[in-house]
């Protein structure tokens, strides 16, 4: 009789633990969620806006494409942790710059909104070069798979993408093909990354 109880005290205590854990699962990803709807639902104040489109000369259509681009790539840095291989978006990236001017709100912001800090932290000169053609794409493979796991679309190529204009120009739709059209090697422009 002991073992039986035993036995059933054991499968008792098995079945709260997978029950526990299916719910502990179930409230990490209510979290997830949570701090996802909190980013993409929190606009950027619009004194940053404006700067930005006095700044690039975007339309006011663009801009808040791209701050709606910039609120996913803090989604992504927010979940998976790792901003730096996953900016991939020279007009996104100029975004931040302009936020970043505004320290105290992007302070703010990323406490109160992100709930932590997002440093940006480029990569120098050195690290870029030392970065191999296959390190880069698979650096761009990774990003695409954590927006497409998070957003359930494709990046968006106009504003995404593998290979970023290193030209000094932020012009709205920019992009490789119009630095470099289909050639990976040009360096006309000072290269693509």
């Amino acid at each position: 009789m002991m073992g039986k109880v035993s036995v059933l005290f054991c499968s008792l205590l098995f079945m709260s633990s997978v029950l526990y854990g299916i719910d502990s699962c179930h409230h990490a990803e209510q979290q997830r969620s949570g701090l996802i709807n909190k980013i993409i639902g929190t606009d950027l104040d619009q004194a940053i806006l404006e700067k930005f489109q006095e700044k690039t000369n975007c339309s006011w259509d663009d801009v808040k494409v791209l701050e709606k681009e910039l609120k996913r790539f803090f989604v992504i840095a927010s979940v998976y942790d790792n901003v730096r291989s996953s900016m991939f978006s020279a007009n996104v990236d100029e975004l931040w710059h302009t936020f970043i001017l505004f320290t105290k709100k992007y302070e703010h912001y990323c406490k109160e909104v992100i709930g932590k800090f997002i440093h940006h932290t480029p990569y120098t000169k050195k690290e870029k070069e030392a970065r191999t053609p296959e390190q880069k794409k698979e650096a761009y493979k990774n990003f695409e798979e954590q927006y497409e796991s998070i957003f359930y679309e494709k990046p968006d190529k106009n504003i995404w993408s593998p290979r970023r204009p290193h030209d000094g120009q932020h012009e709205c739709s920019s992009d490789c093909e119009k630095c470099c059209g289909d050639d990976s090697n040009c360096d006309s422009c000072g290269g693509c990354d």
